[in-house]
């Protein structure tokens, strides 16, 4: 059985589509959409589907050809997230005919610092950075 996206779960209890266009964008200067499906961002090599909901981001879909493509999107949302002060949310469900493999896929989402909940899909909290003293490291904490 296939997991619903947050996007149709949302939708169908609402009995309409909850993201105002553009909210997300807005947030990514420069980032078009995709001429050829208005939900997506075009991010180099990689196209995105992120939604601004209840100020939080539902991350739908992640699709690209070229290698590497999808992690260097990853590193753009998730710096912009922080900036923002936004939680991205989830849920690890591989699509189309060359997709990773749901084990890979949870590990590439790890590797940006989600983590899974018991529901079964995966949250990143945004990061905030901690500056000590004028000549120290500046470090990453939730």
């Amino acid at each position: 059985m296939k997991v619903q996206s947050f996007l149709q779960l949302f939708e169908g209890a609402l009995g309409e589509s909850v993201f105002p266009a553009g909210s997300v964008k807005k947030v990514f200067k420069g980032i078009q959409k995709n001429p050829l499906n208005d939900k997506e961002l075009i991010f180099k090599d990689a196209l995105v589907d992120l939604r601004d909901y209840d100020g939080e981001w539902l991350l739908q879909s992640i699709r690209s050809n070229k290698q590497g493509a999808g992690g260097n999107a990853m590193a753009e949302i998730t710096a912009e997230a922080d900036k923002n002060k936004k939680l991205i949310r989830l849920i690890p469900d591989p699509f189309g005919e060359e997709a990773m493999e749901k084990d890979a896929l949870v590990k590439f989402y790890k590797r940006y610092g989600f983590s899974m909940t018991d529901s079964g899909t995966m949250v990143r909290k945004p990061k905030e950075k901690l500056v000590l003293g004028n000549k120290m490291k500046v470090i990453d904490f939730e």
